[in-house]
């Protein structure tokens, strides 16, 4: 049996959110472009909502993230239905919010600090 560790510092931004969601992958099966959305997703309410799993998506909200990932808004739009979908995010009453329904997804990262993460495989 082999045995392997890697570590991976990074700082919280749109990278630190792809790592983390990439470490629940396997389970998960997201494709690359919900990975990107995800992570944009959550680091945008990182920064404009820290302490809440409330996501607000309003048009510029969507703009700004759908230009973050050079997609369009309709491309936005597909792919967060496929979140929605899988049960990611649900909707809310008030329009354009939507709660974060995975409590591993709810993290609220501290800027300027360092977090690691480590990947441990098991090979038979």
């Amino acid at each position: 049996m082999y045995i392997s560790k890697f570590n991976s510092n990074i700082n919280p931004s749109v990278l630190f959110f792809k790592e983390y969601i990439k470490a629940f992958n396997p389970k998960l099966n997201f494709t690359d472009t919900e990975i990107d959305l995800l992570a944009e997703i959550l680091y945008y309410n990182s920064n404009t909502n820290p302490d809440s799993t409330i996501v607000e998506l309003d048009s510029k909200a969507r703009r700004v993230i759908s230009k973050n990932l050079g997609i369009t808004v309709y491309n936005f739009n597909n792919v967060f239905q496929r979140l929605k979908t899988r049960g990611i995010f649900s909707t809310l009453e008030k329009a354009k919010q939507y709660k974060i329904n995975i409590p591993v997804f709810q993290i609220k990262p501290i800027a300027g600090e360092v977090y690691t993460i480590t990947y441990s495989f098991e090979i038979e």
